[in-house]
């Protein structure tokens, strides 16, 4: 299994906040999604998409990605929701082919490059 590596604030939005506040925002989503990775490596499961956006609402207990919030997420990782303003992520994760963004509000987001499902963890 690879090494995960926590990315706070990808896109540059945030410039003057403290990275320990970013990583607080994120709280333990970046969590869920290492131990959904995990759970299909001892699994011996290939980490899809669905696999691992599973996973991670089972962990969370809460509903998470069970309950799409819809939306779309820009290249750059933007969420973008009709009559709502753009959310840069507070955070971004990548795994298994996975990339994981999360944003304020406990929104989050999982994609594979060509579906993204998006949820909310809070």
């Amino acid at each position: 299994m690879q090494v995960l590596t926590l990315t706070t604030d990808p896109t540059g939005s945030f410039p003057h906040a403290d990275e320990s506040l970013l990583q607080e925002a994120a709280g333990i989503i970046p969590h869920f999604f290492a131990t959904a990775l995990e759970r299909a490596h001892v699994r011996e499961e290939a980490p899809t998409l669905g696999r691992v956006s599973d996973y991670m609402s089972d962990i969370y207990g809460f509903g998470g990605f069970a309950y799409p919030m819809g939306g779309d997420v820009s290249e750059d990782g933007v969420y973008q929701y009709a009559g709502e303003p753009d959310l840069p992520p507070v955070a971004a994760m990548s795994g298994e082919g996975l990339r994981l963004y999360v944003y304020e509000y406990g929104i989050t987001a999982l994609t594979d490059g060509e579906r993204t499902v998006t949820g909310r963890f809070d």
